[in-house]
């Protein structure tokens, strides 16, 4: 069973997970209700973001874990998950703290890039752009440009990484992790192969 999970990538229940999956945005709107600190919407949309950008280049270099391609399937979802948790935090931020979120959106000093606000607000920005075109709609407008557009996702984890580096003061972590998924992509365009 272990051994089809990992190297056969066979996840049992798997079109009833994607199923699922494509309702558990409606989780963020507990922001609202102060159930779940926007804090917690950061945390779990980087995470989910994380998985997203790493998974499709390491199912390419490490073939041998069958696990990794079949996860892949699940990269629409939980990219939507992600960008919908990210926006909760964005948007919970100024709910949770009482300012006011249209007034607060255009306040300049949210917008200073030498703070965690300024990398915040365009994480907000794109995840918002991007979570707004990842459906049938946004394929059938923007057609050739639907790609290019998703790619921002990788301008948003630079930009989360950025953000969480600052707040948290983990710099040295996150540039770790944004060189690692250059390290990864790199071999994965090259096609180099880690484990066959």
């Amino acid at each position: 069973m272990l051994k089809a999970l990992i190297f056969e990538g066979k996840i049992p229940y798997l079109k009833p997970i994607r199923k699922i999956l494509t309702y558990l945005p409606l989780i963020s709107l507990l922001v609202f209700t102060e159930h779940l600190s926007y804090k917690l919407f950061g945390e779990y949309g980087w995470w989910l973001l994380t998985f997203v950008v790493f998974i499709r280049p390491l199912s390419d270099i490490l073939p041998k874990l069958g696990i990794l391609k079949t996860l892949t399937m699940l990269r629409k979802e939980l990219g939507i998950l992600a960008g919908y948790f990210i926006i909760a935090h964005g948007i919970g931020f100024f709910y949770q703290k009482d300012y006011p979120i249209f007034e607060s959106f255009i306040d300049p000093k949210y917008w200073n890039l030498t703070n965690k606000f300024g990398w915040g607000m365009i994480g907000l920005i794109l995840a918002i752009i991007i979570t707004a075109i990842s459906n049938k709609w946004g394929i059938k407008t923007l057609k050739k440009y639907w790609k290019p557009v998703q790619r921002l996702t990788y301008a948003l984890f630079l930009t989360g990484a950025i953000h969480i580096g600052i707040a948290e003061g983990e710099m040295w972590e996150m540039a770790g992790l944004v060189a690692l998924l250059i390290i990864v992509w790199i071999l994965a365009h090259q096609k180099r192969v880690l484990w066959k």
